[in-house]
């Protein structure tokens, strides 16, 4: 009996078990919700541990990056109403806001504080510490935000139309 599985099934279980472990999976009828021990979290992740150490780690990279982008890609998230609400009164009131944002390019979640000059539906757009200079984020791809007691001014050069 041939108990070795291809480099492709490991991948698709690997894709499958990392999704659902980021709770990116939405349809879950395989997934027993009566009986946990068909498959559960702490499965999941063994199983996950166990799959990429025998998977190509370069693989692994780039397999983990796909579960990212769908996690927190424009097509998939909306922004989340608390974070929203943090912005705004971040933005009312003056204050500087540190934010957790999924960085398509750089493809890692980064922690960087921003001083808010402008927000529309999609975009915040600030003086960000971490950069040294004026950034334009999508607020789907904020994972988390918390209001600083730092104060800010707006600069009066500050143009809003050349960012949103």
């Amino acid at each position: 009996m041939k108990n070795k599985l291809s480099d492709k099934e490991l991948k698709d279980i690997y894709l499958l078990f990392k999704a659902y472990s980021e709770n990116v999976v939405e349809e879950t009828s395989y997934i027993s919700d009566d009986d946990p021990e068909i498959i559960n979290q702490g499965s999941i992740l063994t199983l996950l541990l166990k799959i990429s150490g025998m998977l190509p780690p370069n693989l692994i990279k780039r397999l983990d990056f796909s579960i990212l982008a769908r996690k927190y890609g424009d097509w998939n998230r909306y922004p989340d109403p608390e974070i929203l609400d943090i912005i705004d009164d971040c933005f009312e009131s003056g204050r500087a806001i540190e934010i957790e944002y999924f960085s398509m390019g750089s493809k890692k979640i980064s922690r960087r504080r921003l001083n808010v000059f402008a927000h529309n539906a999609r975009y915040v757009v600030g003086f960000c510490h971490n950069a040294g200079e004026i950034r334009k984020f999508r607020k789907s791809r904020i994972i988390s935000a918390k209001g600083m007691k730092e104060k800010y001014k707006i600069p009066r050069d500050f143009e809003k139309k050349e960012y949103l």
